[in-house]
């Protein structure tokens, strides 16, 4: 193989690559607004006091979480998938690296404020759902985070790679 082909079958990867982030970036941006909506619901489900909207709602953020979580796993497994030999690529996909830890501790801390939340909503047994101010800033707080490390992400590869776009 020759260099031309090498730096190639790179760019291919690395294009490969950046749309994939793209579409992770959307459907992050997806994600936010499907729990912002979720959590306007319920507030209102708290003023009715309904106990099975309580459970469905949960139940949605649940997959919400879920969800956000499968995404950074696919974004892993993209980020492994992509080889660089080149230059100071190596201390890129180490940032890169850094990064998704610090997004992997951030998803951690938010689920084990999910699973106090849960744990609070089985020990109510669901027959009341009050939903606090507390618990709608941990979800918002999550929906946050999440959106500006991918954000954060995003802006950082692109100051450190101007020259790719």
């Amino acid at each position: 193989m020759n260099a031309i082909t090498i730096l190639s079958a790179m760019a291919e990867r690395e294009t490969s690559f950046n749309t994939a982030f793209d579409s992770m970036k959307q459907e992050l941006a997806h994600a936010k607004s499907s729990v912002d909506q979720a959590v306007k619901e319920a507030i209102n489900a708290n003023e009715m006091k309904c106990n099975i909207e309580a459970g469905k709602k949960y139940d949605e953020w649940k997959a919400e979480l879920t969800e956000v979580r499968d995404k950074l796993r696919q974004f892993e497994l993209e980020k492994k998938t992509l080889e660089v030999d080149v230059g100071d690529r190596d201390k890129k996909v180490t940032d890169l690296e850094q990064r998704v830890l610090q997004l992997q501790e951030e998803a951690q801390l938010a689920e084990a404020k999910f699973a106090s939340r849960e744990v609070e909503l089985r020990i109510e047994g669901r027959n009341q759902f009050v939903a606090s101010a507390e618990a709608d800033g941990m979800l918002k707080e999550f929906t946050k985070k999440v959106f500006s490390m991918g954000f954060t992400l995003a802006c950082d590869h692109l100051v450190k790679n101007p020259d790719l776009y």
